[in-house]
């Protein structure tokens, strides 16, 4: 990445967590409708401000910014994983009996009602982002494959994340494993991205 893309880059992943925030247990005294309407704010502020900086660049730094909202949403994704293997053993371990998978889908599902509007936005710029890749033809078949890779990788993870199962164990290690193919699959497109560089 030369330095001007990396600029634009940096410039819009700072704002990127400035608008987002997301993907965090709600323990506040906020309602369930209280922070479905917030996230649906935000969703709604950062798909504008997505298309908004997006419309704006060229089709190299367009692809920069893709790769990098995948990776970056996917690592809140992985922390937000952490926390729910960190509540998973507190609930086995105060309980005394094993807490089951489809309680923790329950929990998690409840935990994250709000935020919904905000997950769905991630996937809707992802959409929006790569089909102006896909219309613009300046990225050959070998590029868009490895963005259509990382992209279904993304959709896995949030899959995985947010509808555990198994034992906690199991879930841990379905999320190591979906980490080490997102630094592979990343890897692969910022190699291919170089040579449009």
């Amino acid at each position: 990445m030369n330095i001007k893309n990396g600029i634009v880059v940096l410039f819009f992943v700072f704002g990127l967590l400035g608008i987002s925030g997301c993907v965090k247990i709600e323990t506040g005294p906020e309602t369930a409708e209280q922070r479905t309407e917030t996230s649906q704010l935000r969703a709604r502020d950062f798909k504008v401000n997505w298309v908004s900086r997006f419309d704006r660049v060229s089709q190299i730094q367009k692809a920069d910014l893709l790769h990098t909202l995948i990776d970056s949403v996917s690592m809140k994704y992985f922390n937000y994983a952490r926390q729910v293997a960190d509540q998973w053993r507190q609930g086995n371990t105060g309980r005394g009996t094993v807490v089951l998978d489809s309680e923790m889908r329950d929990m998690v599902n409840r935990w994250n009602e709000g935020e919904v509007p905000l997950l769905d936005a991630y996937e809707e710029v992802v959409e929006y982002s790569i089909r102006d890749l896909n219309d613009s033809a300046f990225f050959n078949e070998v590029a868009l494959k490895h963005f259509k890779d990382h992209i279904e990788l993304f959709y896995e993870i949030r899959n995985k994340v947010f509808y555990p199962s198994g034992t906690v164990e199991e879930y841990e290690l379905k999320i190591e494993f979906l980490k080490n193919q997102l630094k592979g699959r990343s890897y692969n497109l910022e190699r291919e991205l170089g040579r449009y560089r």
